[in-house]
């Protein structure tokens, strides 16, 4: 399946990716032919972050309103909670 990941370059993609795959989070798959496909599988290792991942996102959730209003007034905090 062909994914595109919106709002990254490709170069930066592509370093991030090499940087999971050192760390041991990730194996690259690549599939000799025409045309060449290339896959990415979570190691066992990746499950490790899932606690901080999910803990990550729970709080993106709760505060995205106060993070959108701030990106739209250029990123003025008022530094109230």
């Amino acid at each position: 399946m062909q994914r595109q990941v919106n709002g990254i370059s490709a170069r930066v993609l592509s370093s991030e990716l090499k940087e999971l795959e050192l760390n041991g989070f990730i194996i690259k798959k690549v599939s000799v032919g025409y045309p060449v496909s290339i896959e990415y599988e979570l190691l066992p290792y990746s499950h490790t972050l899932e606690e901080l991942v999910g803990a990550m996102t729970r709080w993106g959730m709760q505060h995205r309103q106060k993070i959108k209003s701030e990106m739209a007034s250029g990123g003025k905090s008022s530094g109230k909670k």
